[in-house]
This record gives C-alpha cells, structure tokens and sequence, in this order.
C-alpha cells in the first residue's frame, strides 16, 4: 500500500472509532499504518475492559465489537485501495501512451512540415508560370 493510500485507510479507521474518547487517544499514539491504529485502539479497549470490571452494562464490550466489525472493514479497505492501486497504476500507463503518441505527433509534424524555401503554387500561379514559358 502506498503511503497516501495508508494514510487515508488509517484515517479512516480513526475517524470510523464511536468513542471520540478512543479516537483521541489512538491519535495521540500517532501511528503510521493501519495495523498500527488497530492495535492500539484494540490495546486501549482490552485496557479499559479491564480497569471496568469487564462490566456489560457499560457498553464496553459493544464498544469493543465495533472496533473489531471496524478491522472487519479493513478487508473492505483493503479492496477499495487495490482498486486505487490499479487506477493509479492504469493512470500512469495512459499518461506514458498519450507522452509516446505527442512524441510520435511531434516527430511527424517535424518530418511533414513545408520547407521555407518552398512556395504553394496555386492555380494562378501555375496558369502564369504557363503562360511565361510559352511565350519563349
């Protein structure tokens, strides 16, 4: 994964979090990958299960299923940045086809292109030039 296809997939997850409380410490942590957000907001979550009691009526474990549904995504993720990886990749080809045929237009433009030292004949022209060398 590139790294602004990372950044966007590791924002994603962040901002993706329900606890803003959660959320906030995973940034303070500032990871740089998307495996790194998970396992930190799966860190702070097993750590604050823990410091709870374990308690269900706090909504803690919910709290911990969304996180884990949230790296269920990351599949999801994982799709869509292969399908940017392609464009991107599609992109570059189509840029380096289009710079090869301006190249090529550029060259037949060059190899085509009237010398200075050649005049147009038009039809008057060419009726005057007639009319000159048949009068000699």
């Amino acid at each position: 994964m590139n790294s602004t296809s990372e950044i966007v997939a590791r924002d994603a997850f962040i901002d993706s979090l329900d606890d803003q409380q959660l959320s906030l410490r995973v940034r303070e942590k500032v990871p740089t990958t998307l495996e790194e957000a998970l396992r930190i907001a799966i860190r702070f979550e097993t750590y604050a299960s823990v410091a709870d009691g374990d308690r269900v009526d706090d909504g803690q474990r919910e709290r911990l299923r969304q996180i884990r549904g949230a790296a269920a995504m990351s599949s999801e993720t994982d799709s869509l940045m292969s399908t940017i990886r392609q464009m991107e990749a599609d992109r570059r080809k189509s840029d380096e086809r289009i710079r090869q045929l301006e190249a090529a237009l550029q060259s037949h433009a060059y190899l085509t292109a009237p010398s200075p030292n050649i005049v147009p004949v038009t039809r008057r022209r060419f009726n005057r030039y007639q009319s000159l060398l048949v009068s000699r």
